[in-house]
């Protein structure tokens, strides 16, 4: 191995390569197996919420807060669901986490919607 190969091959503190573009062939190689391990999550925690969506159909009973409750639920399977689809055609790494990105904040408005819902629930 040359000393060339040695620079080209070397990593950073943080944990990148120093050769940018042997970063961004790495990154290109793994993007297959990240995104789909990401799409296949999404579709994990949509249906584990669908899960918590029928329970509530079944058991709770059918109010005001009920409903609110069940449209915050849809609304994150089928968010869950589109993330699913979309990464399945992602090209590029870079679109990959910022889709992952949008899907956390998403999630996160979601909970505080939910959380909302139900201290207040006359605001849906």
């Amino acid at each position: 191995m040359s000393m060339n190969d040695k620079k080209k091959y070397k990593i950073s503190l943080l944990g990148e390569f120093t050769d940018k573009s042997m970063e961004a062939e790495f990154l290109d190689d793994s993007l297959s197996v990240s995104s789909k391990i990401t799409s296949y999550i999404a579709l994990v925690f949509g249906f584990i919420l669908g899960l918590f969506l029928f329970d509530g159909f079944f058991f709770d009973e059918r109010s005001h807060l009920f409903f609110n409750i069940v449209f915050v639920r849809l609304f994150f399977i089928f968010v869950s669901i589109i993330v699913f689809l979309i990464t399945k055609k992602v090209k590029k790494h870079k679109d990959l986490i910022y889709i992952i990105t949008l899907y956390q904040a998403c999630m996160v408005f979601l909970l505080f919607v939910y959380l909302e819902t139900i201290r207040f629930p006359q605001l849906l």
